[in-house]
Parts: structure tokens; sequence; C-alpha cells
């Protein structure tokens, strides 16, 4: 006699239509806006782990994080991938990743007029790690994700307040907000993904791919477009625990600062 799963383990069908949505919902959700919060939480953190907190450069670095990664790298990674955005042309994200990696790249060049030129060798790395991570396929990897969007917020924040290198103490913040970036990015691996019949990732299993892990080390895409409900509303909790969590730790930095 066959056995009867209980509810709770039966799989689910995999989504086979995408829902279409309009271009200026699509273009807000590419923003990602709470994992490009999170960035600009650590920068935060990062500079107000300095003695001394120059507004102006603050600001100026949070401009630079948001058109560099809100506009730039999560375009470049949306040309890609094509996970997203089906109502967007890829020709409309390149010339919107353009403009926010331009945008980025004056602003850093503009630190480095105003305060010291050694500011453009960091935000060159910065640029050139974006354009890294989207188009090489060796960069995309889970710890180049926690380095780039998780410790170099924190230590190159650190470092444009005080002109100087980061103690150990905020090398060990930044391997913190690395490991919150890459517990982050795992979590979305628990996440049921709905957009199979689009995504072009290679790893694409219901599009021919290679079926390989997702979002995690061992989370399959097939296995992410039948994720149980209960796993699926889980790890909607965990991560929305982690926004809270990156939120306390910036205001508890902040407040540390102001002496409260």
């Amino acid at each position: 006699m066959e056995a009867v799963l209980p509810l709770a383990a039966r799989p689910v069908h995999a989504r086979l239509v995408v829902p279409a949505r309009s271009y200026a919902h699509e273009s807000l959700l590419l923003l990602h806006a709470p994992r490009l919060a999170m960035v600009l939480g650590f920068a935060t953190m990062g500079t107000f782990l300095a003695p001394v907190v120059d507004p102006l450069r603050w600001l100026a670095l949070l401009a630079a994080l948001a058109f560099g990664v809100g506009l730039g790298a999560y375009r470049l990674d949306e040309m890609a991938d094509h996970s997203t955005a089906l109502a967007i042309p890829r020709r409309h994200h390149a010339v919107v990743a353009a403009l926010g990696l331009a945008v980025a790249g004056a602003i850093g060049l503009w630190m480095g007029a105003t305060y010291s030129w050694w500011l453009t060798l960091p935000a060159a790395l910065a640029w050139l790690g974006v354009l890294g991570y989207n188009l090489v396929p060796r960069l995309h990897h889970p710890f180049v994700f926690a380095l780039t969007w998780g410790a170099l917020p924190v230590w190159g924040a650190y470092a444009l307040q005080t002109l100087a290198m980061p103690p150990p103490h905020v090398f060990a913040a930044g391997a913190l907000t690395g490991a919150l970036g890459l517990a982050h990015l795992w979590t979305w691996g628990l996440r049921r993904c709905g957009r199979g019949p689009a995504c072009g990732k290679v790893q694409n299993a219901m599009r021919g791919g290679t079926n390989g892990p997702c979002h995690s080390l061992s989370v399959r895409c097939a296995t992410r477009l039948t994720m149980p409900d209960e796993l699926n509303a889980h790890a909607k909790a965990s991560l929305r625990l982690q926004y809270a969590m990156v939120a306390g730790l910036v205001a508890w930095v902040v407040m540390a600062h102001a002496g409260f």
C-alpha cells in the first residue's frame, strides 16, 4: 500500500507562468529596497564607529552606494539573470546601470579631490567590484557577496571618515556584517521561487539548467521551485528578523557614538 505523506511534507507545484507587472512596479522591485537598506546600514555603522563623523562624507557615501548598488549592481544582475523584471527591456537595464555607476564614480572622484586622493583607490575597487561580481561568473560567489555587500561598507565608511586604515575592532565589525550578509543571502535559499519560467540563471532546472544550488550551499533550484509553504513562510520571517537585527545594530552604534 502506498504511503500517504502528511500534508506538510507534500511538494508544491512549480509556478508555470510569471504574473505580469507594470514597468513602474518592476522598477521599484529592482531597487531591492530592504537589501539596499542593509548595505546603507552597514555603511552607517562604519561611519559612526569613527571617533568624529563628518555628516557630508556620510551622506555622500550613502548616495554613492544608493546609485552604485541600487541602480548599478542590481540592474547588471537583472541583465544577467532576467529573474525579476520581465516588462523592462535589457537595454533599459544597461542605461540605468550605466547612469548609476557613473554617478557613483563621480561621487568617488569628488571624495578623492575633496578629502584625499588615496580614497579614489578603494572607490575604484568598489566600482570594479560591482562590475566583476555581476559580470564575471567566477566572482559571483557567496563569499564575494559577503565581502562586498557586508564587510566593505563598514571598512570603507570608517576609512572615509578617518582617512586611515580601520583598526582591529572595525575589521571585526566588518567580519560580523559580512557574516550577516552571507546569512541573509542563504536565507533567501529557503524562499520559494516563482521565476522559473523566465529566470536565465544557469542552474534553472525548469529551463534545462544544471539544477545547482541557488542562494544556498545546498538548496537546489528545483527545490526552491517547489518549496513547501511552511518553509517559505519561515524564511520570510527569518529575513524580517535579520532586517530588524541590522536596524538594532545600527541604532546601537549610532547611540554609542552619541554617548547614550
